[in-house]
């Protein structure tokens, strides 16, 4: 079935994915209907994240049954791209942002700070520094 160039994004839903390769196979509503094999979709990563050999690799974790939004490299039906998760309408909570992976790792040069009010930590390649109203060291 010839579908003709499709621009802009489609909802779909990850059923499989590949760790060595990042891409998932992605079923899209309406377009993989009945089809034996599903789309290989490659993940758009936000600049900052690279994904790729070397020092830094990273990873954005894809579980069968994500629900993803894609779009299509130039448009053409058969190159999927993995442009972000959709947005659950129930069951959300309110001013938190959360990650979720089996391992995570940040990594800065010179400094690396975390700061709520008047606490911070604060990492450099000299030492640690923690300030606060009340520290607890259990």
């Amino acid at each position: 079935m010839d579908y003709g160039l499709m621009p802009g994004r489609y909802p779909a839903i990850v059923r499989s994915y590949n760790q060595a390769r990042r891409t998932c196979r992605v079923e899209i509503p309406g377009l993989t209907d009945g089809a034996d094999v599903l789309p290989e979709a490659e993940i758009e990563y936000p600049i900052g994240d690279k994904s790729r050999a070397g020092a830094n690799t990273t990873e954005i974790e894809m579980l069968a049954g994500d629900t993803v939004w894609v779009a299509f490299l130039a448009g053409d039906p058969r190159y999927p791209i993995i442009t972000g998760y959709r947005n659950p309408q129930a069951g959300n909570s309110a001013d938190w942002r959360r990650w979720h992976h089996p391992n995570m790792e940040l990594l800065a040069d010179g400094t690396m700070r975390l700061a709520v009010g008047p606490s911070e930590i604060v990492l450099t390649p000299d030492g640690i520094a923690i300030r606060g109203p009340r520290i607890d060291l259990n």
